[in-house]
């Protein structure tokens, strides 16, 4: 189930992509005492019911494409 996301999250989400090296992931997490707590990092994740999901998927491929192959 999607959250909102919170400044908290977003910056946990984000220093999980940095510690993996990752562009498409998806973080698992859990509320826990002592705030929340991640439970797996997923390198290829599954984007059902996020409805930004295929735009920004395809931006980003097409970006990478664009690093990679002169126009």
């Amino acid at each position: 189930m999607a959250l909102p996301v919170t400044e908290e999250l977003r910056d946990l989400a984000l220093a999980c992509r940095d510690a993996f090296g990752l562009e498409l992931y998806g973080v698992d997490v859990l509320p826990s005492p002592g705030g929340p707590l991640v439970v797996d990092v997923n390198d290829f994740p599954n984007y059902t019911g996020i409805a930004e999901a295929p735009d920004a998927v395809a931006d980003l491929v097409e970006s990478r494409l664009a690093e990679v192959i002169p126009s």
